[in-house]
């Protein structure tokens, strides 16, 4: 967000290196509600924007429907944007870069992006 890449940890980076990053569109949604509340200094296109630039992102094309049923396996947690955004990874069994405890304790393909 800030551009600071080098603030992931070494696993995160390569990862990113190595791969073609992809998120899922409820991203664009909570980044828009965290602007909004005052948490991050960039809407959700704008931060999105950046990140395609500095890393390649690009969303993720699964169905809603299909995420949507999918988020219902993941009752760990209340919050509907870990629910969906863990549900998209799951779906297409890829790795998700997380700063989030709860991601990180609860969906094994999580990866800490401090390590």
């Amino acid at each position: 967000m800030e551009g600071r890449l080098d603030k992931l940890g070494r696993r995160a980076q390569r990862r990113l290196e190595e791969s073609r990053p992809r998120i899922s569109p409820i991203v664009h949604v909570e980044l828009d509600y965290l602007f909004e509340i005052g948490r991050t200094d960039r809407n959700g296109q704008q931060a999105l924007m950046h990140l395609a630039r500095t890393t390649g992102l690009r969303m993720d094309d699964a169905p809603f429907a299909h995420v949507a049923a999918a988020s219902a396996e993941h009752t760990w947690t209340r919050d509907p944007f870990d629910r969906i955004i863990v549900a998209q990874a799951a779906l297409a069994s890829t790795p998700l870069l997380t700063g989030d405890r709860a991601m990180l304790e609860h969906y094994a393909h999580a990866i800490d992006v401090t390590r």
